[in-house]
């Protein structure tokens, strides 16, 4: 299984969308995490125009204006995702093993601004 983690400062651009897309593709990766997406909305469109990847899914947490965001996407026909936690500064997966061993991957993102340091 191959993971790609990668801070892409942003996925505004179309043209920096399609850098990572082909980055993304010639990878072959099965998992990709990405933070500071600096997206509030996440929609398919989007994830096909940074991985191109029709069997897969994702799970993300909207960016905080234009800071922030995480996004982790999974082929879904090579992981299985069994479990997903999301909250305010992390998103976690639960996957299901070979050998029925499961296990978990998360990312975590700390917050710019001070005043929300003591709740991270």
């Amino acid at each position: 299984m191959k993971i790609i983690s990668w801070n892409v400062k942003g996925l505004g651009s179309r043209s920096k969308r399609r850098v990572l897309k082909e980055k993304l593709v010639s990878s072959k990766a099965d998992i990709v995490i990405l933070q500071e997406t600096k997206k509030e909305v996440i929609q398919r469109k989007l994830i096909g125009s940074i991985w191109g990847i029709r069997s897969s899914d994702w799970v993300s947490i909207p960016s905080n204006g234009r800071s922030g965001g995480i996004l982790i996407m999974w082929k879904t026909k090579s992981v299985s995702v069994v479990e997903a936690v999301v909250g305010i500064f992390s998103i976690s997966i639960k996957i299901k093993g070979m050998n029925e061993l499961d296990w978990w991957i998360s990312r975590v993102y700390g917050p710019n601004k001070v005043t929300e340091r003591d709740d991270f």
